[in-house]
């Protein structure tokens, strides 16, 4: 058996997600003994280029075992980057025939949109892996002229309106995606997320989508072992292009507003905008250190405790939260896209608002303030599933499949490894009691349960008089799980800064009367009201996990 495979770029000469993703599959599809062959367009110098077929050039060569077929276009069309139509990669023909495979598998389709409709007319059958956004959004990451997040392209109408600057004929681009859909054997993700958002965009693809996380190798890693305590200095650390969209300024803006916290650090790796960070950053412990390679990965991440990842556009993936999980680095994340899908707020890390930095300030002074909560979030870190073996296994049966004729079938199963449902139940063990109470958001439940289960270990049979701040839903629901799981505990008032009064039997207090109260544990149920409380709380000597939780819904 034999799989050509396709992308847009390819190592040495990009180093991006797609690319880390195609290599670690293609390398390790070789050492099973299956043939592959990789065609790629690219933009070396023309001189580089050993062949020319009418206007396109080509380039053959060996990365790391995998055979390379390089091509580049000369005389391209001004919307070359963005359609997904070129009759001249029709000349490929005489090499796609050499190549002699059994089936194509499209690991994106942006710059060969021309391959792949030469390879449906040739019956050769293809499969897809969505690394991105591209066949919604000609500008990959779905984001606007304005540079604002853009919600979807609702068959191209959302496109006309928001990105006009393209002069593209967005409806007949629709149409082709669709096509190039339809046509697969079938389409993979490698996040939940993307799924959902490209079942939103095409009909009738829900049937043959499914989701295969990118694998990573979990050999020659460095493991955080560190065990934090109330004195730790914390380092933070980012490591992705140095760019807008990938939340830089978000980032620098944020420690700006703690230049006068010694005990955190940020180190940045990643290239792009140097001379603007320079001049924007104003904290002395920022430290800017440029672009990496895979090679001193280890070294990356051994100089952060928590890894920061405040993109502004939907990741549909992040290899470099999944590379600092793998060694037990907790992560704080923007909340949108696959980022939110990962990273699952105080369990593995913490998630803000996109783009606000006041929020992404707060929780890093959090943590600066509480180093101890560090061991808390490592202690819930589990991603072993996520390795390249898995990634493989998955693809493999689909090749085989595939050749063999055989009905693929669309397994979900993975979807429920990033619930909160399987987080709950693997973080609790087997025998737990997995029933939930009353009719409330499961998600929610979820999160919350793990907490109690905190508590109950941790106090025991002790009575605990605790508090509510915030006389909201969430704080009714509060009090009503904890009613339920934890029997030692004892509900002695609400903290509210704008009611007064009762709450059945229970008396509602303001900021100002908490220090006369008898209490020994905080449950904070508000949003609007979390950083007054926080604030209060930090004035009382209070930390979090020692003293106080967020509640149901926080």
């Amino acid at each position: 058996m034999k799989i050509l495979y396709l992308a847009d770029q390819f190592l040495p000469e990009a180093s991006t997600g797609t690319t880390k993703f195609i290599y670690n599959v293609v390398s390790n599809i070789l050492n099973r003994g299956i043939e592959a062959s990789l065609i790629t367009y690219s933009s070396y110098p023309d001189e580089e280029y050993s062949e020319k077929i009418d206007d396109i050039l080509v380039k053959r060569f060996t990365y790391r075992k995998i055979n390379v077929i390089a091509i580049k276009c000369l005389n391209k069309n001004a919307d070359f980057e963005f359609q997904l139509q070129n009759r001249k990669l029709f000349n490929l023909k005489k090499i796609i025939m050499e190549e002699k495979a059994d089936m194509v598998h499209i690991c994106h389709p942006r710059r060969v949109g021309g391959i792949i409709e030469l390879v449906k007319e040739m019956k050769i059958p293809y499969i897809i892996t969505l690394t991105d956004c591209f066949l919604i959004c000609p500008k990959l990451f779905l984001i606007n002229k304005q540079n604002e997040i853009c919600s979807g392209a609702n068959r191209g109408k959302e496109c006309e309106r928001q990105c006009d600057d393209l002069k593209l004929n967005y409806n007949s681009r629709y149409i082709k995606a669709q096509e190039i859909l339809e046509n697969a054997k079938i389409i993979i993700t490698p996040s939940i997320f993307l799924k959902e958002l490209y079942i939103r965009e095409f009909k009738d693809i829900s049937i043959k989508i499914t989701v295969i996380n990118h694998g990573m190798k979990f050999e020659n890693i460095d493991i955080n072992n560190t065990v934090y305590d109330n004195k730790s200095k914390i380092n933070f650390g980012f490591a992705s292009a140095a760019s807008y969209i990938k939340g830089i300024f978000v980032l620098i803006s944020a420690f700006n507003r703690l230049k006068k916290n010694e005990n955190i650090k940020l180190n940045i790796y990643g290239g792009g905008n140097e001379d603007l960070l320079a001049i924007l950053n104003e904290n002395s412990n920022v430290n800017m250190y440029g672009e990496y390679s895979n090679d001193n990965i280890n070294e990356v991440y051994n100089s952060m405790d928590v890894l920061i990842c405040p993109s502004i556009c939907y990741e549909s993936y992040s290899f470099v939260i999944n590379e600092a999980f793998q060694r037990k680095i907790p992560v704080i994340a923007s909340n949108i896209g696959a980022m939110a899908e990962f990273v699952k707020s105080g369990i593995n890390g913490f998630t803000f608002d996109v783009g606000d930095s006041g929020q992404l300030s707060s929780l890093v002074r959090m943590i600066s303030n509480n180093p101890r909560i560090l061991n808390y979030l490592k202690s819930n870190i589990n991603i072993s599933n996520r390795n390249i073996y898995n990634e493989v296994n998955s693809y493999i049966d689909i090749y085989n499949k595939i050749n063999n004729k055989q009905p693929i079938k669309i397994d979900n199963h993975i979807e429920s490894k990033y619930s909160f449902k399987y987080i709950h139940d693997e973080f609790l063990g087997k025998n737990i009691d997995k029933r939930i109470p009353f009719d409330i958001k499961e998600d929610f439940y979820y999160a919350f349960d793990i907490k109690l289960n905190y508590l109950r270990k941790k106090f025991k049979n002790k009575r605990i008089n605790y508090l509510i701040w915030g006389a909201s839903y969430s704080g009714e629901m509060t009090e009503k799980l904890i009613t339920n799981k934890l029997k030692n505990f004892y509900l002695v008032g609400y903290v509210d800064r704008f009611k007064t009064s009762i709450i059945g039997e229970t008396p509602i207090y303001n900021i100002e009367q908490i220090k006369y109260i008898d209490f020994n544990y905080v449950f904070i149920c508000t949003t609007p009201g979390r950083k007054d409380a926080c604030a209060k709380l930090k004035e009382l000597n209070l930390k979090v996990l020692e003293n106080y939780l967020y509640g149901y819904g926080q």
